[in-house]
């Protein structure tokens, strides 16, 4: 396994030597991680925390690949995380790539750009499990566990209308005329 600190100082030092401070970073191993090869996140005023995935610390990982990574979290370091990939990290990222040709700072890398060649599975996502209407506007409701709303929708009104909400599967059964009905005496019952 690659010597993550290491790594990291050799950058830095890089960095530092075009110009670019990063401030004070401190680096973690990423081994949850799926999609993502690195991550920066201001944990207080002027330090940041740049996780790395474990995959790009692998023997077998590349180690420009890995340093890519690192350089591009160290420029979201040295912006505090405020530009996303535009403005000054953008700038940053060109001023790196022309120091050192070597190096393709970008946005967002495949797998294969990394040196893997498996390709990503999706997780599946989970499917909403109640529904429920508004009997005065139709809108609609989804909640994929169950809530305080979902079981007493009555005891909540719309944000848009003030109707009531009703499960999904009686707002279908209703004509117009009834779901008009249903509100009213709803409304004035609660």
């Amino acid at each position: 396994m690659k010597d993550l600190k290491k790594k990291a100082d050799e950058c830095i030092s890089q960095l530092r030597a075009i110009g670019i401070n990063c401030g004070n970073v401190r680096f973690t191993v990423n081994s949850r991680a799926k999609k993502r090869w690195g991550q920066c996140k201001v944990i207080s005023g002027d330090t940041c925390e740049i996780s790395i995935s474990d995959r790009l610390l692998a023997d077998s990982a590349d180690e420009l690949a890995l340093k890519n990574t690192i350089i591009h979290e160290l420029l979201h370091a040295a912006d505090k995380c405020l530009s996303g990939h535009r403005g000054r990290w953008l700038a940053m990222a060109g001023t790196v790539m022309k120091a050192y040709p070597q190096y393709d700072i970008k946005r967002c890398t495949s797998a294969e750009e990394k040196g893997f060649s498996e390709t990503y599975v999706p997780t599946k996502k989970l499917e909403y499990s109640y529904f429920f209407r508004c009997l005065g506007c139709g809108t609609e409701a989804k909640y994929k566990k169950a809530t305080k709303f979902t079981r007493n929708p009555l005891a909540y009104v719309c944000v848009k209308c003030r109707g009531k909400f009703i499960p999904s599967a009686d707002y279908d059964r209703l004509s117009p005329s009834q779901r008009r009905e249903l509100n009213e005496r709803l409304k004035n019952k609660f």
